[in-house]
């Protein structure tokens, strides 16, 4: 994680370390307190329970 000011965070990683074919599923935290929910209109959500949105490199 790196800081950006203003509380704000980024997770800055190679696209090296994907797995191709892999799916990856993520969040958002806000406040340190809690997970995001993803927009209704989102393109990449993984329909589950938990709602999580997926990254995918072919």
């Amino acid at each position: 994680m790196v800081s950006k000011g203003n509380n704000g965070l980024d997770l800055e990683l190679l696209q090296s370390q994907f797995e191709s074919n892999k799916t990856y599923l993520f969040k958002f935290i806000i406040n340190k307190v809690g997970w995001t929910t993803i927009p209704e209109n989102a393109l990449n959500p993984d329909k589950t329970e938990d709602n999580n949105l997926q990254f995918k490199i072919d």
